[in-house]
């Protein structure tokens, strides 16, 4: 029963909303609808049509319609709307008029007077400005990018004309290359790069930039293994010291102008390894005339020579092995 009751007042008080609307609508909505029709001024038009009455349509009065001019759909003819009289445009058809759309998008219009204008909205111009600041920032980083590439390209060149005359002159005093690509153009087999791990003093291949000292002890090293000499693993000390031999022997042929050999102390075809211990540099005369002959009666006090610093050291190291045929090697004590 009580619920029938609730029901009905609520029906009672929605009956009574519905007859009477206009007294609860909002004063703006009040206004709006007042003032989307304009003013009219003569009482015989408005019982002949039905039609709004326009004014001028550069008119300054409120409450008077502009008359629309061209593609203008609400009549502020492109003027922007803080420049007109209230109610005297139609506000509804202001979003969408063409006039006010193309001012927007130039800023220019043309006001009543005749008068060519430019106008844009605050936040438009804020809009303008950043884009305006943002495009030059942008052109003056395009503008340094360019400048700094030109300062790039004016620095290689530089560098690459000093390269190319210093080049020209060590072709000219018969200097080695100092780069794979100088060696190519100069028709060289080898350049004179970094060191390599062992320390040797940096004479390459252009093939594949091998050390040339470290190539050489390799196939010194092989063709003492075919004649029947098998070192132990040489150290990367050991093979320093072997290729300081070499350039031992070189050096003295040059500044003498006799041929030194690295000879052998025991030689390979008599079991000696191929080991620093047991090199050591003499005359190319001096080599030629041993050749491979060894007092085996010498490996009994093992014969000792003195090192560059004056030291006595031992001609090889005290395990020797000799080939003795079918892949068997005998330790000489």
């Amino acid at each position: 029963m009580g619920m029938f009751i609730f029901l009905l007042i609520c029906l009672f008080f929605w009956w009574v909303s519905r007859q009477s609307p206009g007294k609860h609508a909002s004063g703006r909505e009040n206004r709006r609808q007042t003032h989307q029709q304009p003013l009219i001024t003569d009482p015989a038009a408005a019982h002949s049509t039905s039609s709004p009455v326009y004014g001028a349509s550069n008119s300054q009065e409120s409450n008077v319609l502009r008359r629309p001019l061209g593609d203008c759909i609400c009549g502020c003819n492109g003027v922007p709307l803080i420049h007109l009289p209230e109610y005297s445009i139609n506000y509804e058809k202001y979003k969408g008029c063409p006039a006010r759309k193309r001012r927007k998008e130039t800023g220019i219009y043309t006001d009543d007077l005749g008068n060519r204008s430019n106008w844009r909205p605050a936040g438009q111009r804020r809009k303008t400005a950043i884009k305006s600041r943002k495009i030059a920032q942008k052109r003056e980083r395009e503008v340094a990018k360019i400048h700094n590439k030109l300062e790039v390209d004016r620095k290689q060149a530089l560098q690459r004309q000093a390269r190319e005359q210093q080049e020209s002159l060590r072709h000219s005093n018969g200097a080695p290359a100092l780069s794979p690509a100088e060696a190519l153009r100069r028709g060289l087999d080898t350049y004179f790069g970094k060191q390599c791990g062992v320390g040797h003093d940096g004479e390459r291949h252009i093939r594949n930039g091998e050390c040339v000292e470290c190539r050489r002890i390799d196939q010194t090293r092989r063709g003492a293994m075919r004649r029947g000499a098998y070192p132990k693993e040489l150290t990367p000390g050991e093979k320093k010291r072997i290729g300081q031999i070499y350039a031992e022997a070189r050096r003295l042929t040059m500044e003498t102008g006799i041929s030194h050999h690295v000879d052998h102390i025991k030689p390979l075809a008599a079991g000696g390894e191929h080991h620093p211990d047991n090199l050591r540099v003499i005359t190319a005369e001096e080599n030629l005339k041993k050749g491979a002959t060894w007092d085996s009666t010498k490996s009994q006090s093992k014969p000792q020579h003195r090192s560059q610093a004056g030291q006595l050291e031992t001609p090889w190291s005290s395990n020797t092995y000799r080939n003795v045929g079918a892949g068997r090697r005998e330790e000489l004590r």
